[in-house]
């Protein structure tokens, strides 16, 4: 354990001394042939999809200094330029990409009025980010289909799987959520957030369960680890270091999608953790500890810089090839 956070740290540590990049346009090519370029994108827009935080609705409440992990799940809407106008839409010509994260973060608890923001934990080294190309949409309502596996070898980014982006968390520039209370007994005094029907898209999938009404945000820098240079074809990690930021906004209950009854718990399984949020999401129910389920609106864009100087591009070499042994060694023994 302390091997991998030796060499988190190395990669952090390298990391935060580039300077600072500006997002940049990229091309991309969605058939995977590395032929039929789209090229001055700028941005990945994904449809809203699922969040949930695990032991995020503990029995007690949540306390400063908790260690939560979150997963994330969502199908891509567009490839956008610089103006916001798509230049591919997830399913043309049959082509069709899903995203999956998980990361750990450390909740703060504002006293004054119970509001949460996050701060990122020091071990990241089981964070993920992919995406994969796949046949078909992932299925909101049953959580399966975001995520097809590492592969036969259990190796990822060696041919044999669908993974074509792979990155490990860099930094949380921000993360907060909120559930304002209201007077729910007459007396004039705030003492509980509201709750609502937990599912609002189309037919009510979840009759009977509500939810906390709250509002978020997160944002988020990925290191790309691993690219495939048929689909992002003019991304090379021989030359350059290539960020990805995700900007997400938060709320529940869940109104533009349907609520997902499993997740994957390290982006290689399709589904198979369950929501467990019990009967009111975010609300306190006894001695269990449950999850805390929230939608997720989420864009992302690429930074990328030169590669610097020996010493530094040495460093984050060594840090990056031992995190991919360490995952690959990890995928083989699952």
């Amino acid at each position: 354990m302390w091997v991998k956070k030796l060499v988190a740290a190395a990669v952090l540590s390298a990391a935060a001394g580039l300077a600072q990049a500006q997002a940049t346009s990229f091309s991309f090519d969605p058939s995977g042939s590395g032929t039929a370029i789209t090229t001055e994108a700028m941005s990945l827009d994904w449809v809203q999809g699922n969040a949930l935080a695990i032991t995020g609705n503990p029995a007690g409440g949540l306390v400063d200094g908790q260690e939560i992990t979150l997963l994330y799940q969502a199908n891509l809407a567009d490839v956008n330029n610089e103006n916001g106008d798509s230049l591919f839409s997830n399913g043309d010509g049959g082509f069709f990409f899903t995203a999956v994260a998980g990361f750990k973060e450390v909740v703060q608890v504002d006293e004054t009025d119970g509001s949460l923001s996050f701060a990122m934990a020091a071990d990241q080294s089981s964070s993920f980010f992919y995406i994969y190309a796949t046949t078909s949409s992932g299925n909101n309502l049953d959580g399966t289909g975001f995520a097809t596996g590492a592969g036969g070898d259990g190796i990822i980014g060696t041919g044999d799987d669908n993974i074509i982006l792979a990155g490990s968390l860099l930094s949380i520039s921000g993360s907060n959520f909120s559930a304002p209370l209201v007077d729910t007994n007459g007396d004039g005094i705030p003492d509980a957030p509201a709750t609502a029907n937990f599912d609002n898209f189309g037919t009510n999938d979840y009759p009977g369960i509500t939810t906390i009404v709250g509002t978020g945000s997160t944002d988020l820098s990925w290191l790309i680890t691993f690219v495939d240079s048929n689909y992002f074809t003019d991304m090379n990690l021989l030359n350059m270091i290539i960020t990805t930021a995700i900007n997400s906004s938060l709320i529940t209950p869940f109104q533009q999608i349907n609520p997902s009854a499993e997740f994957s718990i390290d982006g290689l399984a399709d589904g198979g953790t369950l929501a467990n949020i019990g009967t009111c999401n975010g609300c306190l129910q006894g001695a269990e500890d449950l999850n805390f389920q929230f939608q997720a609106d989420a864009n992302s864009s690429f930074e990328r810089q030169a590669v610097p100087e020996p010493g530094s591009l040495a460093l984050i070499g060594i840090a990056l090839g031992a995190l991919g042994f360490m995952r690959r060694r990890a995928h083989t023994a699952a």
